[in-house]
């Protein structure tokens, strides 16, 4: 459980986690909630909008996959296919083709 920032979402896919993402709802261009989307959309997370959040819901939620390990199991494994954990080796390598054009 947690926000939906860049460095949230790297590691959550980096390291495959289930997460219920709550975007923080005044981030600059409300780029956590697009990020929370990304996961969401392809089965890597659940988002939950902070204007709908209550304890009720949130307890529902984590007894849901707490009973449900293969879904659990499932947002896990469609988290990792998602993350890049080459991805500074892939951005110097991209930086070098630049510098060689």
């Amino acid at each position: 459980i947690c926000r939906a920032g860049a460095t949230t979402v790297a590691e959550i896919t980096a390291i495959g986690k289930l997460a219920i993402l709550i975007p923080y709802p005044f981030a600059a261009d409300n780029h956590q909630v697009l990020n929370a989307k990304m996961l969401a959309d392809r089965g890597a997370a659940e988002m939950i909008l902070e204007k709908d959040l209550n304890a009720q819901l949130l307890v529902q939620k984590i007894e849901y996959y707490a009973d449900h390990w293969e879904i659990s199991g499932r947002m896990a494994a469609n988290a990792k296919d998602m993350g890049k954990p080459d991805a500074a080796k892939m951005i110097v390598e991209d930086f070098y083709e630049l510098l060689g054009r």
